[in-house]
């Protein structure tokens, strides 16, 4: 009777014990992510974080996505692993072994979608290799962000979209998780969605001459333009333009200014509905517009410098962000709106996404 007895008590303090913390915790950074759709793809910008709190080094073996409409229904499946060939597709990753309590972001290959496969719900399912197997799974609901304001690219005539913010863009792929930005306070990557436009000629050629001197290049000088109505709330016009000297990238003296020392000179306009444009790199003393000037779309606000950190091309950067501290706030997704494809037989585009590497003309 009394072995009875405890064992029922057994069962009530086991039903009642809390489980067992995750060995390897994995989150979505940022979550919900905010994700763009076009008739290419649904692009699902997002990272992994992930916790190792196993107690020893272990490596990721195997990442699947599923997705599932409204109905909790799967709509698409897909994997990476280690196994099943001769080179495994799962070496696309950078990082893959993960030391003990180490936390570190993992960027996230499936950044593609299907566009025509629903995906209210996104859930992946990792598996990692120690002394054994460790499992986790996350799941998300990707947010489908459109811009309350109708933007158009901040140049005339023609250019290249240099970088945006696919899979292998500077923009994308920033490691929150690394030492180096873990140091300065970065929490969230506040350039995700933005762009680098760099105009070009009739020839579709970037520079003339050495390229070295950032006067050859064709976007030195080019003139910029407000993408929408608004206010100005933020500006920089001081920051001289950086050298390049033997292929190296040699700064001014350095701003104390954080914003100033990583944008240069720079335009900040307020179209309200919680979205800020940001236009960066602009030539010292050309900045046309200053604090509280009302702006209307297509108004010339400055000119492409050499200024911030420009690395060794010439353009200008641009993000639609949802503060009025271009460090401080998220970046937003854009589609702009009224432009043409001419690769594509000057294909008229209402609106949509731009994507790096393509020719546009405004």
């Amino acid at each position: 009777m009394r072995g009875c007895s405890t064992f029922r008590v057994f069962l009530i303090a086991l039903a009642f014990a809390k489980p067992p913390a995750a060995a390897v915790r994995v989150g979505v950074v940022p979550d919900p992510p905010f994700v763009e759709r076009d008739e290419k793809g649904l692009y699902l910008n997002c990272d992994f974080r992930v916790e190792n709190q196993t107690g020893e080094k272990i490596r990721l073996t195997r990442i699947e996505v599923s997705t599932f409409d409204a109905a909790n229904r799967i709509s698409s499946r897909r994997f990476l692993s280690e196994q099943g060939s001769l080179s495994s597709a799962l070496l696309t990753l950078p990082r893959r072994e993960i030391e003990s309590d180490a936390v570190v972001d993992i960027f996230n290959p499936f950044h593609t979608l299907d566009p025509v496969a629903p995906a209210d719900t996104v859930r992946f399912e990792f598996q990692f290799q120690g002394n054994r197997q460790y499992d986790a799974v996350v799941t998300t609901r990707p947010v489908l962000y459109r811009p309350k304001t109708k933007l158009v690219a901040p140049l005339r005539g023609r250019f290249l979209v240099y970088d945006g913010h696919d899979y292998y863009s500077h923009h994308r792929r920033i490691d929150l998780s690394s030492p180096a930005i873990r140091r300065i306070g970065m929490t969230f990557n506040p350039v995700r969605y933005a762009y680098d436009f760099s105009p070009v000629d009739e020839s579709r050629s970037w520079h003339r001459g050495d390229p070295g001197k950032p006067e050859n290049w064709i976007a030195y000088d080019a003139p910029l333009y407000a993408p929408a109505a608004g206010r100005v709330v933020s500006a920089a016009n001081d920051v001289p333009d950086n050298r390049i000297e033997s292929g190296r990238l040699v700064y001014p003296e350095s701003p104390n200014e954080v914003v100033k020392r990583l944008f240069g000179n720079y335009v900040l306009i307020d179209h309200g509905a919680g979205e800020y444009s940001l236009l960066a790199h602009l030539k010292m003393k050309t900045v046309a517009v200053g604090l509280n000037d009302r702006v209307s779309r297509d108004q010339f606000v400055g000119r492409i410098g050499f200024s911030g950190d420009t690395g060794l091309h010439v353009h200008v950067h641009y993000q639609l962000t949802d503060r009025p501290n271009p460090l401080e706030g998220s970046s937003l997704p854009v589609y702009f709106s009224e432009y043409r494809l001419p690769a594509s037989g000057r294909r008229f585009v209402r609106e949509g996404l731009m994507h790096t590497g393509e020719f546009i003309e405004r």
